[in-house]
Order: C-alpha cells, then sequence, then structure tokens
C-alpha cells in the first residue's frame, strides 16, 4: 500500500508540474542590425491611424528581400496589380536600402528617383513592422506595414 501510495504521489506531482508553460505569450525581439533585416518579407498587414486596412489578393502579394550583393545592400520589390481578374506579379530590383542610428530604413533606386524612409518599431525572428508618416494637405496618416519572414 505504501508503494501505491508513493507511485501516485509521484504521478500526480509529474502531471502538475509537466502542465506548465514555458510561453509567457510574448516573442523575443532582435536588435535592428542590417544583418537581422536581411531575408525576404512578404506584407501581411497594415493600418491606418491605428486602423486595420482591409487587403486583396494582389497587397498580399507584396514583399521585399533585403539582400547584401557585392557589398552593396540591394532591395528587390515585388508587387501586384489588378489585369482583369487576376493579379499581375511586377517586380523593382533597382534599389538600395540602408539602416540609420535611429532605426530608419531608408530604400532609394539607384538613380536617387524615389526615395522612401521608414521606421522599424518590431524586428522579431518572424515580423518586422514599419511605420511611415504620409501627410496630404493637413491630413496626417500614420501607416504601419507588418510584414512576416519567408
Amino acid at each position: 500500500m505504501k508503494k501505491l501510495n508513493l507511485f501516485l504521489t509521484l504521478l500526480l506531482t509529474i502531471t502538475l508540474f509537466s502542465c506548465g508553460s514555458d510561453d509567457d505569450g510574448t516573442t523575443e525581439t532582435f536588435e535592428i542590425t542590417e544583418a537581422n533585416l536581411i531575408g525576404a518579407w512578404k506584407l501581411i498587414s497594415v493600418t491606418e491611424n491605428g486602423t486595420a486596412i482591409q487587403l486583396d489578393e494582389c497587397d498580399l502579394l507584396y514583399s521585399v528581400q533585403l539582400s547584401v550583393e557585392q557589398g552593396e545592400n540591394r532591395a528587390v520589390y515585388t508587387e501586384a496589380g489588378l489585369e482583369g481578374n487576376s493579379c499581375t506579379i511586377f517586380t523593382s530590383t533597382d534599389y538600395t536600402w540602408s539602416l540609420t542610428s535611429d532605426n530608419i530604413l531608408n530604400t532609394e533606386t539607384l538613380e536617387g528617383s524615389d526615395q522612401d524612409s521608414e521606421k522599424i518599431i518590431e524586428l522579431t525572428a518572424t515580423t518586422l513592422k514599419l511605420e511611415y508618416i504620409d501627410t496630404e494637405g493637413s491630413d496626417t496618416f500614420i501607416i504601419v506595414d507588418t510584414y512576416t519572414k519567408q
């Protein structure tokens, strides 16, 4: 009988402690460095002034590939536009990118005709969130694009 009680006590103890979870619901953020930004990032959501924007199937094809080629930071953008009833994919390969000390991701075309700056507000192993401010007349819009790593 003593062995049965000891066995049941041991079984109960193992059961109670094995049900605990080490996952506290937080995601480990990464240091924002050029090395941690390198990779393919696919757009999964957009908010405007805190309100989610409904993305269509073409919007969800948008991605950016950040890489280093021959010592130069290169960015390749893939986006899609609706032609007829289907999304047609367009790729832009003539971009460079840089990261500033205040976590601003700058991109521009090789000839410098198109430049963008976005603040990195979150970087994890799987998520990149970029924020930029768009001003149209007297209206200001805070846009947050969320990407997942491919």
